[in-house]
This record gives structure tokens, sequence and C-alpha cells, in this order.
């Protein structure tokens, strides 16, 4: 059986350390509650099982309290309440319980973040960016994706461009075009909802080639 060896404490958790190079990271309060004495031989799931009937009835809690925040991922849901030191087998039994509910629901809210992309600016790559950072997995970003048709990212891509060239509209047409392409770039455009908002939002301007 492994030793204890020490323990890291830091922001009310703690990592607790064993000589076979294990570690396992667990609140504050749970290793009050479960001490352990240096070099004192522990069985490791004997160990962690009972720290997690221990921590299961706050962990709903707390999950549920994140998501009174703002809606989270499943992914967002682990890193969160890992950091918060509960355990891993304690985490996947909550997120099961929060998806049973429909409290967690990662294609629902990727359909919720594309619905609101056109008109807060954000092109299709970049959706596709945000979806993959916040941790939707594949099958779910390229669905949410698919609701992002051509017409409505090309809409899109003149409002922002609109709003852009306030800010350029004294410069010379080229330097404006490069401006306003760059902008629209970064904001996950494509090039063809690029090209087409520059042509319709500088169509007018005598300089315009």
């Amino acid at each position: 059986m492994p030793l204890f060896l020490e323990k890291e404490e830091k922001r009310g958790v703690v990592r607790v350390m064993f000589d076979d190079r294990t570690s396992v990271q667990v609140r504050k309060k749970d290793f009050e509650k479960f001490p352990l004495e240096k070099y004192e031989e522990v069985e490791f799931e004997e160990y962690t099982n009972a720290i997690c009937a221990y921590q299961s009835p706050e962990a709903y809690e707390a999950a549920l309290s994140l998501l009174d925040y703002s809606a989270r991922t499943e992914s967002e849901m682990k890193k969160k309440l890992l950091m918060k030191g509960y355990l891993e087998e304690v985490i996947e039994s909550v997120i099961e319980r929060l998806k049973d509910a429909r409290l967690i629901d990662d294609r629902q809210l990727a359909e919720r973040i594309a619905e609101n992309a056109s008109s807060r600016g954000i092109g299709a790559y970049a959706l596709k960016r945000k979806l993959k950072v916040r941790g939707i997995n594949e099958d779910d970003v390229e669905y949410a994706s698919s609701l992002m048709d051509e017409e409505q990212e090309k809409m899109g891509a003149v409002r922002e461009c609109e709003r852009l060239y306030k800010k350029y509209a004294s410069l010379p047409i080229r330097e404006a075009k490069a401006k306003l392409s760059a902008g629209l770039s970064r904001r996950g455009y494509s090039w063809d909802a690029v090209s087409e908002a520059i042509e319709s939002v500088l169509s007018d301007s005598d300089e315009y080639e």
C-alpha cells in the first residue's frame, strides 16, 4: 500500500501525495475529515471511496450554484468542480444527474450560441473556435455551425463591416479596405463573406476599386 508523504494546500484545496507518485486533490474539509499521518499506509481506493461518499451530497449543490451564474458545458463544469477539490468519480455522477435533468446539454447550448452569433458579429470560423474552446465535441460543433447558413453569415458580415467602417471612413480607401478585411477576418468570417461585405459597404465610394 502507498505511504502518505505530504500535502500541499492552496485556496481551500489540498493535494495529497503518496510515495508511489500518485496523488489526489480534495477539499481542505475532506482532508480534515479523513486526516492522514506522515508515512501512514493507505488503502488508496478505500480512502478515496470514503471521501467520495462524504463529498457527494454537496457536489450537486455546488454544481447548481455554478449554473446559477451561467450555462456551462460538460467540460467546463468538470474543470470547475475539479478546481474546487471534488473527485472525478463524484463529478461524473453529478454531471450525469445534470444531463438527465437537462441542466447541462452541450448541443442545446451550442445551438443557442450559434443563433446569437450573427447578431453579435461572430463569423462561422470564430463560432467553431468558440465552441471548441468551451469543450463541446466535434459533432455538436458541426451541427451548431450548420445552423448559421451562408446568407446569415454574409448579412452579419455586412452589419459588422458597417460598424467598423465608421472608424476607418477617413482613411484612404485602400487602407480602409485592409483594416476592414483584417477586422472581419479576426471575427471569423469566411473570405467570401468578408469580400462581399466590403464591396457592399464601400461600393458607393468614388475611390473604390
